[in-house]
């Protein structure tokens, strides 16, 4: 079912009434295909949410730079830890999206 999701994702099963005529010829239920295109959808449009845990050396700039984000929107997911951002901790497990 995910396979056949992801392809009509893809756009590989046509659009609107082609493509519910297309999936119902080859057998498939179109109502649980449409749940589960819905379904990816929903977690693909939701952020995912990652933690990193800070090593000895490492600097809050240079792990922004690893996950795509800025030292001060990690401070704003980590504001009970992270006070000062030049002072972390080894060991610290931070979020960093």
């Amino acid at each position: 079912m995910d396979e056949l999701a992801r392809e009509v994702l893809a756009g590989k099963w046509g659009d609107g009434d082609d493509r519910k005529n297309r999936i119902t010829t080859a057998g498939y239920d179109y109502a649980a295909v449409q749940t589960r295109v819905n379904e990816l959808l929903h977690t693909q449009s939701r952020p995912q949410t990652v933690y990193y845990t800070i090593q000895r050396g490492d600097m809050l700039s240079a792990i922004a730079r690893k996950y795509g984000t800025s030292v001060s929107a990690i401070q704003k997911l980590n504001t009970s830890l992270i006070r000062n951002v030049n002072v972390i901790q080894a060991g610290w497990k931070i979020r960093v999206r």
